[in-house]
């Protein structure tokens, strides 16, 4: 492939596996997201709660939006109780229920 010219290619040594990189970092990234290879794992610690993940802000959202732990929520206009964890929401909330094309976000942790 012209595009490919002097390229050191990085090889995923895992059995069977075919991937190939052109940094280190992807394949790192690789192995870790694929076949578990050096994984720091990081927990939910909420009770009876069996959430894990690879990325700690994944871990963030899954325990603001499952669990309500350090959540910003964003309210809407005065006079509206709607309330969202994500702004998309409230910007869609605004826009069908108030009409809104330039949406007005609040935002209170």
């Amino acid at each position: 492939d012209a595009h490919n010219i002097g390229v050191i290619w990085h090889h995923c040594n895992v059995n069977g596996c075919k991937y190939k990189a052109k940094t280190s970092g992807n394949l790192k990234q690789h192995q870790a997201l694929v076949h578990d290879v050096n994984v720091t794992w990081h927990f939910c610690d909420v009770d009876d709660c069996s959430y894990k993940t690879k990325s700690a802000s994944n871990l963030k959202t899954h325990q603001s939006h499952v669990h309500d732990i350090n959540v910003v929520w964003h309210y809407c206009i005065d006079g509206c109780k709607f309330k969202a964890k994500e702004a998309g929401d409230l910007r869609r909330h605004q826009r069908s229920v108030h009409g809104f094309t330039s949406p007005t976000i609040r935002k209170v942790a």
